[in-house]
């Protein structure tokens, strides 16, 4: 299955730095991952019946890089843009990856964890970033090794430091 429209609003995106076509995105993101938590087997570890339930199997698989490489764009200081691709982000789950690939890898390979911990800063983002971020960091939690990853960050203690501030 392509999913090339995507594709299309990303890059026209790009071209003009409208932030309503990331909130088509965005909710294109939400209703595939409440069709995907609504139909899957959740008795079901087997991927095959995961494949089975949620047809849209790997939509994203192609694109969600893409979005975590636009969300960390230091150029990006659209702050609405990035709470659209934040929200496009909360929204991913392992099977919206690419093959073999998960939250996990994604926190490896990209400085998604120090853009959440900057987020996470006192006085740097504004109220609605913030709660994306750590609505973010919460999702990305559903591994014990994506779990020990923010464990061991500073998240934890920023979220403590919120807490204790506001």
């Amino acid at each position: 299955m392509d999913h090339n429209g995507i594709n299309i609003l990303l890059n026209r995106f790009i071209e003009t730095s409208d932030v309503v076509l990331l909130k088509v995105i965005r909710n294109l993101s939400a209703y595939t991952s409440s069709f995907q938590f609504n139909h899957n087997d959740e008795q079901s570890d087997d991927e095959m019946a995961i494949r089975a339930n949620y047809s849209s199997y790997h939509f994203w698989d192609k694109h969600s890089i893409p979005i975590v490489k636009l969300c960390l764009n230091p150029d990006n200081q659209n702050q609405d843009a990035v709470l659209e691709l934040l929200g496009v982000l909360v929204n991913l789950t392992n099977q919206d990856f690419p093959e073999r690939m998960s939250w996990y890898d994604v926190l490896t390979r990209y400085p998604l964890l120090s853009f959440i911990e900057r987020l996470l800063v006192p006085g740097i983002s504004e109220n609605d970033l913030l709660l994306e971020g750590i609505i973010l960091a919460g999702e990305i939690c559903n591994s014990n090794e994506t779990a020990s990853i923010i464990a061991a960050s500073h998240i934890i203690e920023s979220l403590e430091q919120h807490w204790y501030r506001d």
